[in-house]
This record gives structure tokens, C-alpha cells and sequence, in this order.
């Protein structure tokens, strides 16, 4: 007997599967199924060091041009989150500026100053970091009467890659032709380290943070170590807000003997974010 292709489409129509329909409430699948965490940052934050700029073999302090007073620094960080992976980008720019009699004599890159001379000092810093975690150890509690997660704890180990930038310039003020002196430069360097996360009750986050980077290629090298603790609290799961203390110290070199430039410092101070989830 022979079959009609109507008859055969309908047959095979009939005899396949079909998939239950979606309720409205449902999630969707997404191709994009990362969780994105946006927070920016104000960083109340003082900055030290001990500077040496090429044209001379002496050091001068931050604190000897008035360049370490504290102040809000903006900053941000940007997570993306797919157990059990993080991947991080964050990052904080300052910039001070003064005017100071030093009070003693000496001198700073290719400038002689006395200790009655006014100098004008300005530091401009940035830094930039790029990195990504993998959760080594989890640990989940019991779920409450709503459902929610009395205690969740994730060790992470993580790398990356941080950059620094300074443009620093100190100038003798009132000197006619003006004097001046100054450099800029940028390092880079991988870093690993550790972080720990502690969630109670999926509203309460604390989070200890530590890692070390470094690296060196004739004579231009840069080592730093980065710690941080905070906390975190999301009334909602998409919103909340972000306290805590970072401190990031560095030491960053280039060239050698008079041409030198070296800077051996740290940044740091509180500071608090909002904390948006998508």
C-alpha cells in the first residue's frame, strides 16, 4: 500500500516527541550564563615611598615633599562568576599635588633645593589588575526554612597580571628659569595568591585576600604584595553594599647609577562600593 507524503508527515509529526511547554516563572537557558558583579569604589587612602628620579644618587621620602596626605582615590572592580570560576579586573588611579619647605638640603633627580626653598611636588599613580580564580575547597551548611544557605565558604587560588604607572614632578618654585625634574614609567608584573570567602545566611559576605607578584628583566623589575579584608552586605541578592582595608606596597625600579629611577612605597586606606549584580 502506498502512503502519501501528507499521510507520512502527519505519521512522523504524531510519533515524535514533544517537549512540555515552559511556564512562565521558569528560567530560561542563556548562552551567556556568567554572573556579572560591577562595584565602584571610593578609597580613602594615604600613599608613601622613598623616590629616587635619574640625576641623582639620593633619596627623598613622600613625606619629606608633603606628598602623603590621604585622600579619596577612585577605584573599581568587575567580576565575572561561573563556578568555579572568578575572573576579576579592578583598579584605582590617585593624584596629589603640594607645596612644601623641606627643611633641610639636598637634592631629588637633576634639582638642588635648600632648606628654605619651596618645591611644588606632584604624583600621579594608577594601577590595574587582571585576574582569574578556580575554588579549591567548598564548603555548604544546611539550608534553612527558606531555603537559604545558613554557611558557605569558598578557598580560592588565583593569578594574574598587575600594572603600575607613576608620573612623578617636583620643581623649584620662584626659581627664574624654572627648574624642574621628574619621570614617568609603568611596570608589569604576574602575581598568584590566595583568597578566602565566608557567606552566611546569602546576605553577610566576608572576604580575606592575599598575593604576591614580581618580575625583573635587566634593570627594570617590580615586585608588590597585595592585602585585603572586607565585607559585604546584599539586603537583595542583585544589590548591596562593600566595606573593607587593602593595602598595596611595591617596589619598582629602572636603570641603574645616576639614571635611576626607583620607588619603594605603598598605598593604603578604607574603603567602601556599591555592589551591583547582573
Amino acid at each position: 500500500m502506498r502512503i502519501g507524503k501528507p499521510a507520512l508527515i502527519l505519521g512522523l509529526a504524531g510519533a515524535a516527541p514533544v517537549a512540555p511547554a515552559q511556564e512562565p516563572g521558569e528560567d530560561r537557558p542563556s548562552v551567556f550564563d556568567w554572573e556579572v558583579q560591577v562595584e565602584p569604589r571610593v578609597w580613602f587612602a594615604a600613599t608613601s615611598g622613598d623616590l629616587r628620579l635619574p640625576g641623582s644618587t639620593e633619596e627623598v621620602t613622600f613625606a619629606d615633599l608633603d606628598l602623603d596626605e590621604p585622600g579619596l582615590r577612585p577605584g573599581f572592580e568587575v567580576q565575572f562568576h561561573r563556578d568555579p570560576w572568578r575572573i576579576t579586573v579592578s583598579g584605582f588611579f590617585l593624584d596629589e599635588q603640594a607645596t612644601t619647605t623641606p627643611g633641610f638640603g639636598g637634592s631629588v633627580g637633576g634639582l638642588t633645593f635648600s632648606p628654605t626653598d619651596v618645591l611644588r611636588s606632584s604624583v600621579s599613580q594608577w594601577s590595574l589588575d587582571v585576574s582569574g580564580g578556580y575554588v579549591l575547597h567548598r564548603y555548604r551548611g544546611e539550608p534553612d526554612g527558606r531555603g537559604a544557605i545558613d554557611v558557605a565558604s569558598d578557598l580560592e587560588v588565583i593569578g594574574g597580571v598587575r600594572t603600575h604607572a607613576a608620573d612623578i614632578d617636583v620643581s623649584l618654585s620662584g626659581a627664574s628659569p624654572m627648574v624642574t625634574t621628574g619621570d614617568s614609567q609603568f611596570f608589569a608584573e604576574p602575581f598568584a595568591g590566595i583568597r578566602w570567602t565566608l557567606d552566611l545566611y546569602e546576605q553577610l559576605t566576608l572576604e580575606a585576600e592575599g598575593n604576591v607578584g614580581g618580575f625583573a628583566v635587566g634593570d627594570h623589575s617590580s615586585i608588590s604584595l597585595d592585602l585585603g579584608a572586607s565585607i559585604a552586605w546584599r539586603p537583595i541578592h542583585n544589590m548591596g553594599v562593600h566595606f573593607g582595608y587593602r593595602q598595596l606596597a611595591y617596589s619598582l625600579s629602572d636603570g641603574d647609577g645616576p639614571g635611576e629611577f626607583s620607588l619603594f612605597g605603598a598605598v593604603a586606606g578604607l574603603y567602601a562600593g556599591l555592589s551591583l549584580r547582573f
